[in-house]
């Protein structure tokens, strides 16, 4: 019984083995590889690496491209707001100029009119 045993346990071990050393073997040839597929992987390696350059490049440059034209967007239309605040102020400037150059003339006949100019700085 004891021998039994022992030759059950030793014949476990041995098929483990086995199957240990028959998987290490498999695995180290499927690692060897000849210096041409090296040669011929880092070419495509390269190739592939150009083209991503390229694309990042082409990519860059939309960006660029993008930004150029919604920051001069925005300059434009920032100088269209200036340029309709003046030509909308300028009428109600020159108005104002005649009304004050009505009271002055109307403030030189009447000394309490001088008065309230000359108070509010106007005169």
């Amino acid at each position: 019984m004891v021998r039994m045993k022992r030759a059950l346990v030793f014949g476990i071990i041995a098929i483990v083995f086995a199957s240990a050393t028959k998987a290490f073997g498999v695995q180290s040839q499927e690692i060897t590889i000849t210096s041409r597929e090296i040669v011929e992987r880092l070419t495509r390696l390269e190739e592939g690496q150009k083209d991503m350059n390229r694309r990042i490049d082409d990519l860059r440059q939309t960006t660029l491209w993008g930004f150029g034209v919604t920051f001069s967007g925005l300059f434009i239309l920032m100088g269209f707001v200036v340029w309709d605040r003046r030509t909308a102020i300028s009428p109600v400037m020159r108005r104002t100029e005649q009304i004050e150059a009505v009271l002055r003339e109307y403030a030189a006949k009447s000394p309490e009119l001088a008065e309230a100019l000359r108070k509010a700085r106007l005169l």
